[in-house]
C-alpha cells in the first residue's frame, strides 16, 4: 500500500502571457495552484519576477496551464532532486525563462535543509538543458 504522506507530485505552472514557467512539488496541485494564483491575486507571491508579470499582465484562470510533470515516491532529497531536475529541463532558474529561485539559491537552499549540494557542473546542466521541454 501506498504512503500518501511520501507521494508528491512535480509540476509546471506556464503563465501564458509570458511563456514563463514555474516548477513546484505537491501532494495535491489543485490546492498548491489555488495557493498560487491567491498569492499572486494578494501581491504576496514569494516569486517577485512572477508577482512583477502577474501585476503587469493580470488574467483569469485562462492565463495558466498547470502540468503534472512526474510523479515521485520517496523521501525529501528524492523529491528535491526530482524537482531541481525539472527546474533545469525548463530552465525557471535563469530569468529569462521561468520564475524559480536561481541554481545558486537551490544549492544553497539544500545545504539549509542538511542536503548535501549536488554538483550540476556544466556537463550535466548541457545534459538537462538538452531535454525536450515538453
Amino acid at each position: 500500500m501506498l504512503d500518501y504522506i511520501t507521494m508528491r507530485n512535480i509540476y509546471v505552472i506556464t503563465y501564458l502571457p509570458t511563456g514563463k514557467k514555474y516548477v513546484g512539488k505537491s501532494k495535491d496541485v489543485e490546492s498548491r495552484f489555488k495557493t498560487h494564483i491567491s498569492s499572486l491575486q494578494n501581491h504576496k507571491h514569494p516569486s517577485a519576477d512572477f508577482q512583477a508579470d502577474y501585476n503587469k499582465y493580470g488574467g483569469g484562470l485562462e492565463s495558466f496551464k498547470v502540468e503534472i510533470v512526474d510523479y515521485q515516491l520517496g523521501g525529501f532529497a528524492d523529491r528535491y532532486d526530482q524537482e531541481h531536475t525539472a527546474m533545469m529541463k525548463f530552465k525557471t532558474y535563469d530569468k529569462r525563462y521561468g520564475y524559480n529561485a536561481s541554481d545558486q539559491s537551490i544549492q544553497w537552499m539544500r545545504e539549509k535543509q542538511g542536503l548535501p549540494r549536488k554538483n550540476f557542473g556544466w556537463h550535466r546542466r548541457r545534459e538537462l538543458e538538452g531535454m525536450s521541454a515538453t
